[in-house]
């Protein structure tokens, strides 16, 4: 009809394609261009290094670690409940307890967990502050736990005592708290009672040492430790981890564990201690 647009024919539309397509080859040679001389340069720059006529870049140092928070470096940490009880406590099998608080100064352990016992967001301070005595599971968490022993005492503030159980000791986000005098280590593990000791996001503050860790005949530990700050001064050394009783302590993860110090209440990591 008169007046009306003609459609593009057939040949108009490979036209197109054709146009599109050489862009696009031309794209590519512009790209293998430059791969090209950026693989000429990357050449030379190996040549050169492996001749000795090019300076390798110093070294960069890693970034200092960031402050770590939430793990209560405190007995006056606002998160744990302000009533006191002033007496010890015996936990028996599958028993748990969230949000208490011990205070108390008998010289024997505050609170005796005999197995499969959970304490969560429970603070301790005493002269002997929790006893493992007994075969299961431990699992504390969200934990402040303090001892500090007198005259005669040998305190540690978790201590597991019960020959020929195994278990498995599971800490999370908690402050083991110790001092240097008539005390033995925050953590100590021997006697005979062996079995996994899994620590993350734990803070061991001073002592003869933070932690004490030994097989005996009972048969090997499972040792597992991630993101595990060692706050001094220590008597002796942050950590015994000696085999003994022909049987060893397998270390299964040793990540992020450091020195740290708490300055203005924040937790801040240090060096890092090289795994046993």
């Amino acid at each position: 009809m008169n007046g009306d647009s003609k459609a593009p024919g057939p040949g108009s539309q490979i036209d197109t394609q054709i146009a599109s397509l050489q862009a696009d080859v031309q794209a590519l040679k512009a790209d293998t261009a430059k791969l090209k001389t950026d693989l000429t340069a990357l050449t030379a720059r190996v040549t050169a290094l492996e001749e000795g006529s090019e300076t390798p870049p110093d070294p960069v140092d890693p970034p200092d670690p960031e402050p770590t928070g939430d793990i209560p470096l405190s007995w006056d940490d606002p998160r744990f409940n302000q009533s006191i009880t002033r007496g010890t406590t015996t936990m028996s099998k599958g028993q748990n307890y969230s949000n208490k608080s011990w205070e108390e100064s008998s010289g024997n352990p505050t609170v005796t967990c005999n197995g499969n016992n959970v304490l969560d967001t429970c603070r301790i301070k005493s002269r002997e502050a929790v006893r493992i005595g007994g075969s299961g599971t431990f699992d504390y968490q969200n934990c402040y736990f303090e001892a500090q022993g007198q005259g005669a005492d040998h305190a540690d503030t978790i201590q597991a005592y019960s020959p020929g159980s195994r278990g498995t000791l599971v800490m999370r986000n908690t402050c083991v708290r110790a001092y240097n005098q008539a005390a033995t280590a925050g953590l100590f593990i021997a006697d005979n009672w062996t079995g996994t000791v899994d620590l993350q996001d734990v803070v061991f503050w001073g002592g003869p040492f933070g932690l004490r860790v030994h097989p005996d005949t009972g048969g090997d530990n499972i040792l597992k430790l991630r993101n595990v700050f060692f706050v001094g001064p220590f008597g002796y050394a942050p950590y015994n981890l000696e085999d003994v009783q022909g049987h060893r302590n397998i270390i299964e993860l040793w990540e992020n564990v450091c020195e740290a110090t708490i300055q203005n209440g924040v937790l801040v990591p240090g060096s890092p201690l090289a795994r046993p």
